[in-house]
């Protein structure tokens, strides 16, 4: 198991609002020297990993896992969305759930919490099967209610890591329609040695995520979200519900 188990006694109620505070403020580190890719002004990586991972158990030495139809009732989540967006157009601000979160050469996205978006009772059961997959798969207890991240046109995420006291961090994509316009995910996977080298060298995992695929990986791990070649309107951007598991 990649994930070490994480004690109860690191566990806080007030968790929820901390790391939703904390993640509003991700700390950049820089990607040292021999990586395959670095932050840019356009927050792309270069390089792609051919490492895809199908299954929702993370692989042996391997700090990430990927799920495919993870969750049965993501088409309800969807659909609240759809609503809820369709009909704040043409809104004034007040009214609007979105909001453009932007940092200077860090990120920049549309963002909502999600008793902004979703019923409460489809929300709370989704946090149910965040925290029993969890449970089963990592060790862990609890999973924070997510934000939503919207990438359209313009939108991306330079390759940072969340100054967040946990272990795992979780995007749950509910992109639909995209036709491979969507954003790519990297992580900074490494650092990789082959014998007894003195040399290290990090890769960058890229890969996108299609409706209904969860994405988790250890905290630690600096990730970036690249530029999406979608238009502006936000039902056709890419779709994360952004949270974490500890």
């Amino acid at each position: 198991m990649n994930f070490e188990r994480l004690q109860a006694k690191a566990a806080r109620e007030s968790f929820a609002e901390t790391a939703t505070a904390e993640n509003e403020r991700p700390r950049q580190v820089a990607v040292p020297n021999g990586t395959s890719g670095k932050p840019n002004r356009d927050c792309l990586g270069s390089a792609r990993d051919e490492q895809f991972i199908t299954s929702v158990q993370p692989a042996q030495n391997l700090p990430y896992c990927i799920g495919l139809d993870f969750y049965e009732e993501a088409e309800t989540l969807r659909a609240d969305l759809e609503k809820r967006l369709s009909s704040s157009i043409g809104l004034d601000a007040k009214t609007n759930p979105l909001t453009y979160c932007y940092a200077n050469d860090s990120y920049r996205c549309l963002t909502a919490r999600a008793h902004q978006i979703f019923n409460q009772e489809v929300m709370l059961k989704f946090l149910d099967r965040m925290r029993g997959w969890g449970k089963e798969a990592l060790g862990t207890l609890h999973a924070s209610t997510p934000h939503v991240r919207i990438y359209i046109k313009g939108c991306c995420r330079a390759i940072l890591r969340d100054d967040v006291g946990v272990k795992a961090h979780y995007l749950f994509s509910l992109t639909r329609g995209a036709r491979g316009k969507e954003s790519q995910v990297k992580i900074l996977v490494g650092p990789i040695s082959e014998g007894n080298s003195r040399f290290s060298v990090n890769r960058i995992l890229n890969t996108s995520l299609g409706f209904n695929r969860l994405l988790i990986h250890d905290v630690a791990q600096p990730y970036g979200i690249s530029d999406p070649r979608s238009s502006m309107n936000p039902l056709e951007g890419t779709i994360f519900l952004d949270g974490y598991l500890w």
